[in-house]
């Protein structure tokens, strides 16, 4: 009989351990990570919970997860106005080499207008 208390307070003990606490068991800065997680992935920007998760518990490691994120966040920001920007002008000097180019061949044909032009002229005073 006991050895069967025993075996099912071990089979108790180990089902509760796979899972996760209860959220009335999981501290208030984790649960705020997490929703600050879940709702970055909604959001895409810092959400309001990772502020009020370093309001309320600046000593917390989840807080400092929660600052990396955010700085993360911020650098990728950057980062994509910089594409933007930079595709932008890659858009804008390509315009301006297609330009150029029609021009460059514009010049090209007067060159061969011209060169056949002083070919006709020395045919005619030579």
């Amino acid at each position: 009989m006991r050895f069967l208390f025993y075996l099912f307070l071990i089979f108790f003990l180990c089902g509760c351990a796979s899972r996760p606490l209860p959220a009335f068991l999981t501290p208030d800065d984790q649960q705020l990570f997490v929703q600050g997680m879940t709702d970055l992935d909604l959001q895409g920007d810092p959400p309001a919970a990772f502020a009020s998760l370093q309001q309320s518990h600046p000593e917390s490691p989840w807080t400092n997860q929660a600052r990396t994120v955010s700085e993360l966040l911020e650098t990728t920001h950057k980062q994509q106005k910089s594409i933007d920007r930079l595709k932008r002008a890659k858009n804008f000097y390509r315009r301006e080499n297609k330009v150029l180019h029609r021009k460059i061949d514009s010049l090209e044909a007067d060159r061969q207008k011209l060169k056949q032009l002083l070919i006709d002229l020395e045919r005619r005073g030579g």
